[in-house]
């Protein structure tokens, strides 16, 4: 019996661990945190070793070279898409990088979008919920780690975020911001005023600057934001996914032309750039479907950016916001299988062999009133050869 009993509280656990997700077409749970994607936001812009902002376009007209451009990195680990009841909690780990950044974090809270703070937090670096000090240098790279756990708010229903926001101080009194956000499905559906519901599953960033003094919703170029709006994969895939992405910004007024881009494969904190998959120069804001494409790329880990570049003359400012998270590519993609390249064939661009219309029927002479087309004997008229009349079909032995 106490086997039995065992085996029940095993099976129980399992039901618990799985975090079930919403209407997702590969996955319908988690079954552990290991599973869980991490969208990292990450803001970059230009500065001297003292810590100003300085008028160079290092960081977005050429992006192959971040090197020397300071950046706030915001990392954010959890149940993507998952479907969440009234009371339960969305639990997941964080971490922030500050890379050749010289300042100092001042604000990192874990929340439901327009929600409290999380408070059942944990940082490796204390053990406890005291946020450590988190400071970065000009030449270098710091990186603090986290784990928490937010209950689901009472004041949402349907499609809503969960976000890391992450605030920084460079030395000089510069505000820099960068939070991540991943959306939920609340099945809660409460009455009275003040519900929020968005309309689609976000997987995304919110970046943005302050200028010295001046809070970040007077900044002309208002928050930067970059996003997916369509489901992305959550299990390796072996042929092309589409997902919708979005470029804009919140609030923005006057902005000058942004760069909207996708790369595959960038690693800036080693000099790689990746592969360029879109760019194109918009204002204000741009909306496209982007493909993850497994056809001839290697099996594995793939990392994907969308990247949102302004070069603002004016003030002398040069911005890049981006979203960075990793898709599975699995086995049995390949390259393109072959197409019928001749535009006479019936198949022209589908698949090998190219397929051809049946030729004419032959045609034979007897004399000018008699005739085989194909297996029939006709009768025509030797005045006009098109007005003929059929008397029998050829019997082949």
């Amino acid at each position: 019996m106490r086997y039995v009993i065992a085996l029940l509280i095993l099976m129980l656990s399992a039901v618990a661990s799985a975090q079930p997700i919403h209407g997702h077409p590969q996955k319908a749970a988690y079954a552990s945190p290991s599973e869980y994607p991490t969208g990292s936001a990450q803001f970059h812009w230009r500065i001297q070793a003292d810590g100003r902002t300085v008028p160079d376009t290092t960081c977005t007209e050429n992006l192959d070279d971040l090197r020397t451009c300071a950046h706030l990195h915001a990392d954010l680990k959890g149940p993507l898409y998952r479907e969440m009841n009234a009371g339960e909690s969305f639990a997941g780990n964080m971490s922030i990088t500050l890379h050749h950044f010289p300042g100092c974090v001042f604000l990192a809270d874990v929340k439901f979008d327009k929600g409290a703070a999380a408070t059942d937090v944990i940082w490796d670096a204390t053990g406890s919920s005291q946020r450590p000090v988190m400071c970065g240098e000009f030449d270098t790279d710091h990186t603090y780690t986290g784990s928490f756990s937010v209950p689901m708010s009472d004041r949402v229903k349907g499609w809503w975020g969960v976000m890391f926001d992450v605030r920084a101080h460079l030395n000089d009194g510069t505000d820099a911001y960068a939070a991540p956000l991943m959306s939920i499905w609340s099945t809660q559906n409460p009455t009275g005023d003040g519900i929020a519901e968005a309309p689609l599953p976000i997987f995304g960033a919110l970046t943005g600057i302050g200028l010295i003094g001046t809070p970040f919703e007077d900044i002309h170029y208002g928050q930067l934001v970059v996003e997916y709006g369509g489901m992305i994969p959550l299990a390796p895939i072996n042929q092309p996914w589409e997902a919708l992405a979005a470029w804009y910004s919140y609030d923005g007024r006057g902005l000058p032309p942004t760069t909207s881009q996708v790369r595959r494969d960038l690693d800036l904190h080693h000099s790689e750039p990746g592969v360029v998959l879109l760019n194109t120069t918009q204002i204000p804001d741009f909306s496209t479907n982007v493909t993850f494409d497994p056809r001839g790329v290697a099996v594995g880990p793939h990392k994907f950016a969308l990247v949102r570049q302004i070069s603002d003359t004016v003030n002398n400012l040069q911005l890049a916001a981006l979203f960075v998270t990793t898709i599975q590519f699995g086995e049995g993609a390949g390259d393109p299988p072959p197409t019928c390249t001749d535009p006479t064939a019936t198949n022209f661009g589908g698949p090998l062999p190219c397929v051809y219309p049946p030729p004419p029927p032959t045609e034979v002479v007897f004399s000018p009133v008699f005739k085989r087309v194909g297996d029939l004997i006709k009768a025509c008229d030797p005045a006009d050869q098109t007005k003929c009349l059929t008397l029998g079909t050829m019997v082949r032995p």
